[in-house]
């Protein structure tokens, strides 16, 4: 009993500390509505984003893997309210680039494009990956321009 008393401490004060984090962040009814300019826009995204915080802090202190899945999965719930905030996904894609894989990362930019079609900021976030895998990849630079050429 006593050795799991530890491991009750710690999951109790995570749950803790993600329950004040979350205490403004919609709840998973709420539709995914576009940015108005409202006070509680910001306010909702500022909710989200202060749980992402307590989450990358690993208040649970899981291994390396489980705080990433972890984090991936509450910007999965993010995802369901702020779909529509292109630095969500920005933020998202960098987030699963440093921890998953560069791949993991432009499959989420892929998935932001099929969000938000229309958005110049999710297709300057694509544009920039592009040019960043261009520049450490010379070999596949050379090859665009041939083919370009």
């Amino acid at each position: 009993m006593q050795e799991h008393g530890a491991k009750y401490m710690t999951a109790r004060n995570a749950a803790r500390q993600v329950s004040l984090a979350g205490r403004g962040a919609a709840s998973l009814l709420e539709l995914a509505t576009p940015p108005r300019g409202q006070p509680g826009d910001a306010a909702r995204v500022r909710a989200w984003q202060a749980r992402l915080d307590v989450e990358r802090e690993n208040p649970a202190h899981l291994d390396d893997d489980g705080c990433a899945a972890r984090v991936a999965f509450t910007y999965e719930q993010a995802l369901l309210v702020l779909r529509h905030y292109p630095h969500v996904w920005h933020d998202y894609a960098a987030h699963a680039a440093r921890s998953r894989s560069p791949t993991a990362g432009t499959a989420i930019l892929v998935r932001a494009i099929d969000a938000l079609p229309t958005c110049p900021l999710v297709n300057y976030f694509v544009y920039e990956k592009k040019v960043n895998f261009m520049s450490k990849n010379p070999f596949c630079f050379i090859i665009v321009l041939l083919v370009v050429i």
